[in-house]
């Protein structure tokens, strides 16, 4: 099954063919998989021990227990779609599955086994510590929770490829369409996260619902549920059986068919309309293209998306000290901040013919810097909404507000930064992925930028105020002129 992945990553690296020695080249090609997932995986268990650490902020109890497997397994179907979609995507560019037909390889299901251990693994991780301490309970409930962890795997992957069929025999170009997409995926998500956190919003009425022990089957309240139940040593199996099986059909029909269109290629059809030029900076004309580069990758959406799954549960969170928000506006930011890379490893390839405009590597820089910020207005403003629905003072607020564009900001352009650090002695602007020594670097400085404001102001408020965390913003904004200035 590795030969799929390292097909995928040859034509992503094989640029650097005359300048890497065979067997360098293919190191690369062996390692980067395996770094890829340990990356992923760690920035998953991260984020499901904070989602884990949020259950004692939003009061514990067996049905906020619940209710957060129930959106962990939600947020497990919603990116396994897209995650499905990146990688069959990457296969139906490249070509790799049709050439294999002639060796004696079974390509029945491979697609799926490659994607199960490269995509998929880092989702089953982010479970882990749900796992472990639904062990408290019973040996039932983590069964449960790990076949609803499959249903969800499965149910992802088949609604994945049949999105992915559809895009292959159609595809959009218009950045409107694109706009429309994107938004329309976002407002789903929210909406599915909003309506499985409903033993948070409503618990009188999941109180009503288990006390009368009726059992109703509307995804994902069905989780939640059978879950509860089984905390109470209750085990309803027909429902999970049902999903089981519905979730085992949509992925064989999924399967079945981008398999066949795989094999068969791509069939794009394009609108043709009169392409209108108009003048504006270099800079401008950058971000706008950024923009529309953003919109085209499903990447953009998942970490779009992750912030906003972080934060809506925090609005019933009851707490508002300035330090506690301060950590979790700074996660977020640094989170999306994640945008740098994603846009870079669509832009790589295209290095040489920016070359040869008359574009400067400071512009290009602060347009990919700048555009991650623009896509960090949504989970700002929705963080300030959670701050302020839990009290935090009026006049706080335009601190939390310029901490979180100023620390975006500043871990975009870095990241952006280092990663392009060789660009002019390079053929493309960077090395698609992270090596290890980048993950270091960078998460090391995302860790300071978080943790050190909200100690401080942790220590000092009750003092001095918010007035060394403003403090922190001055050195933040003189790094940023810095770094503006000088990359």
């Amino acid at each position: 099954m590795d030969i799929l992945v390292r097909e995928i990553l040859f034509h992503e690296f094989k640029h650097r063919l005359n300048e890497y020695k065979k067997e360098r080249f293919n190191r690369l090609i062996e390692r980067t998989p395996l770094i890829q997932i340990l990356f992923a995986s760690l920035i998953f268990l991260f984020f499901s021990i904070v989602f884990l650490r949020a259950e004692k902020m939003l009061g514990g109890g067996d049905v906020v227990f619940s209710s957060l497997i129930a959106s962990l397994l939600i947020f497990i179907t919603l990116m396994a779609m897209l995650l499905s979609v990146e990688f069959l995507h990457a296969l139906g560019r490249v070509g790799a599955l049709k050439p294999l037909l002639a060796l004696p390889i079974k390509t029945r299901f491979l697609p799926f086994k490659t994607w199960l251990k490269y995509y998929a693994s880092p989702l089953f991780i982010m479970m882990l510590p749900f796992y472990l301490k639904s062990f408290h309970y019973s040996w039932k409930v983590p069964t449960l929770a790990l076949l609803w962890t499959l249903v969800s795997i499965l149910l992802g992957y088949g609604i994945g490829s049949l999105l992915a069929v559809f895009s292959f025999r159609v595809q959009k170009k218009s950045f409107l369409w694109n706009i429309l997409r994107i938004a329309g995926l976002s407002l789903v998500g929210i909406a599915l996260m909003l309506f499985i956190f409903y033993g948070i919003l409503f618990p009188s009425t999941f109180k009503k619902i288990t006390a009368l022990n009726i059992q109703p089957y509307l995804f994902p309240v069905v989780q939640s549920l059978n879950i509860y139940y089984a905390i109470h040593g209750k085990v309803q199996w027909e429902p999970l059986a049902g999903y089981l099986l519905i979730s085992f059909t949509i992925f064989l029909l999924g399967n079945a068919l981008i398999e066949r269109h795989l094999i068969e290629g791509m069939y794009i059809s394009k609108t043709k309309r009169m392409y209108r030029a108009f003048k504006t900076s270099s800079l401008l004309a950058l971000v706008i293209k950024d923009l529309k580069l953003g919109f085209r990758r499903t990447s953009v959406i998942f970490i779009t998306l992750l912030p906003l799954v972080f934060l809506i549960p925090l609005i019933f969170l009851q707490k508002s000290d300035l330090a506690t928000w301060t950590l979790i506006i700074g996660s977020t930011a640094l989170i999306e901040s994640l945008n740098a890379q994603v846009l870079l490893i669509e832009e790589h390839k295209n290095g040489w013919f920016l070359f040869s405009l008359p574009v400067k590597a400071k512009n290009f820089r602060n347009s990919k810097a700048l555009t991650v910020s623009i896509l960090y207005v949504p989970s700002i403003f929705i963080g300030l909404f959670a701050a302020s629905h839990n009290a935090v003072s009026k006049k706080e607020l335009p601190f939390l507000l310029a901490f979180g564009f100023l620390s975006n900001l500043l871990m975009a352009k870095f990241m952006v930064w280092w990663l392009t650090r060789n660009a002019e002695e390079e053929y493309t602007l960077m090395p698609a992925y992270l090596t290890i020594s980048d993950s270091i670097i960078i998460l090391g400085l995302a860790a300071v930028l978080i943790n050190f404001p909200a100690a401080l102001i942790k220590i000092t408020y009750p003092f001095l105020g918010p007035s060394l965390g403003y403090a922190f913003l001055v050195f933040e904004a003189f790094l940023l002129v810095l770094v503006y200035k000088e990359a």
